[in-house]
């Protein structure tokens, strides 16, 4: 018994992607059996500047006598893994202006036999991710939307029945690669076999410079780079621990990177974050890199020491309050947090150039702290959810201008115009002695201080990868309100 895996076309704005899919029960198990009529000429539609491709080499093909087990009840990992239904497509923006866009999945009601039933949305599980390219900068970026969701959580519209999967931007000469997987939900009830899977995908796409979308983070604070002078593109060479990586980071006296984490009304001073800027980071140093947001708590701590020695994975800074008690206070916030890998390097780089707190600038200490030269036997990297600004964090907040220039000299221009400046603070960024760790010192410049002695602390982290924004604008008054 074969079912058909079509793939549909329309030649308005829209562009529509059909799955089609049955689910049927064999010897007492469930499976799913595909026919792919072979296609040597790539599906593409065109809808005004953008263009959604289909390539054969990009949708499951299985020989018509093969039996394929991919829509089947399973767990989470495997169906996430190489065991779901994997469909892929592609939109690109051929045009010269950014283009707000819609990814959708509904029910396809002209396939679905005469009295047949669809399966529940509620049991059927998806993971959703793109890749992001861009012709014009060289960027690239891969972005988790959703994962290991049930199809019937996405937020329907009003209209047909249609369900968003994904509402951001796409700018002139970017491509968006994007990566689906079904499967079945492991606790799926056995009145589901026998039920139908008709999905279609739906791209459709517009010009509005007045639409505010809600859409991923990170997509629309890099998407503010176009326009906004206090967000700044970084180009990073590769270091010991790192690749060649594109960085945006918000720059200047007083950007609008304000971020709440509460449902209150007006912020409270203590929900208040800021965002550091938008980075490829990865969750372990074999991991591929995803783009994420970092953010700051805008006011420090209590004043901390930092520990016995310098190394932070063992200090009572990292274990007892980061990721102890203050972690704990974030309540359900502590979900949108993503467990990142941080560089703990130490104070010389691959060039054995000259690090000494009055020597260095913002790309040296970029390289020292993403080096593996460590104190001792101390850790080059660490997992972890909560950490500290590294110093480069800071030495970057005055701009691409001032990245090869010593931060000591420019002492009193960070005082002037870096928004991170606070009072002797400490950073995650390491040092070569067994005593002392770096931290932004009152005056404006970088140094090394004994870790026993208190300084202020506030917490960093990383956003998950599919966190999105709900409102705001970035101000004081209108911080950014996020949402899962």
């Amino acid at each position: 018994m074969n079912y058909k895996k079509v793939f549909k076309r329309e030649t308005k704005v829209i562009a529509l992607a059909v799955i089609c899919m049955a689910i049927v029960l064999i010897g007492g198990s469930y499976a799913l059996f595909f026919k792919v009529n072979s296609n040597s000429n790539n599906q593409v539609v065109e809808a005004g500047a953008l263009v959604i491709r289909y390539d054969n080499g990009n949708v499951i093909t299985v020989n018509e006598d093969d039996e394929s087990n991919c829509l089947t009840p399973m767990s989470d990992d495997e169906g996430s893994g190489n065991a779901g239904c994997k469909f892929t497509l592609s939109v690109h923006n051929t045009g010269t202006l950014p283009m707000n866009y819609q990814l959708l999945i509904y029910n396809d009601q002209a396939s679905i036999p005469a009295g047949g039933t669809f399966a529940d949305h509620n049991y059927i599980k998806h993971s959703l991710s793109k890749k992001v390219s861009n012709q014009n900068t060289s960027d690239e970026a891969s972005i988790v939307i959703n994962d290991k969701k049930t199809i019937g959580s996405i937020t329907e519209l009003n209209q047909d029945n249609k369900k968003v999967l994904e509402t951001s931007m796409i700018h002139a000469n970017e491509t968006v690669e994007f990566t689906l997987k079904l499967w079945i939900d492991e606790n799926a009830p056995v009145d589901i076999i026998g039920q139908y899977v008709y999905l279609k995908l739906d791209v459709s796409g517009e010009v509005d410079d007045d639409v505010q979308i809600s859409s991923i983070f990170s997509d629309y604070l890099v998407s503010l780079s176009q326009n906004e002078s206090n967000i700044e593109r970084f180009e990073q060479v590769p270091t010991q621990q790192t690749k060649e990586l594109v960085e945006y980071r918000f720059t200047g006296n007083q950007p609008h990177n304000y971020v709440c984490l509460s449902s209150e009304e007006v912020c409270d001073v203590n929900h208040l974050y800021r965002v550091i800027g938008v980075f490829p980071t990865q969750n372990d140093e074999n991991e591929g890199y995803n783009r994420r947001v970092k953010l700051i708590k805008d006011v420090s701590l209590e004043t901390q020491a930092f520990g016995e020695n310098n190394n932070f994975v063992a200090s009572s800074l990292n274990t007892s309050v980061l990721n102890g008690s203050y972690l704990y206070s974030l309540g359900e916030y502590a979900n949108y947090i993503d467990p990142a890998l941080w560089y703990l390097g130490g104070s010389s780089t691959e060039t054995d150039a000259i690090t000494h707190s009055m020597s260095i600038s913002p790309d040296l200490l970029y390289a020292s702290e993403r080096s593996r030269s460590v104190f001792s036997e101390q850790p080059k990297s660490y997992v972890g959810k909560i950490g500290l600004m590294y110093g480069s964090d800071y030495a970057y907040s005055i701009g691409t201008r001032y990245r090869t220039e010593k931060i000591y000299d420019n002492r009193q221009i960070y005082i002037e115009n870096s928004w991170l400046k606070e009072g002797n603070e400490w950073t995650i960024s390491g040092s070569s002695t067994a005593n002392e760790m770096r931290y932004i010192h009152s005056e404006g410049y970088i140094n090394n201080g004994i870790t026993t002695n208190s300084m202020e602390v506030r917490p960093t982290f990383y956003l998950k990868a599919n966190v999105k924004k709900i409102s705001g604008n970035g101000t004081l008054e209108q911080p950014y309100r996020l949402g899962l």
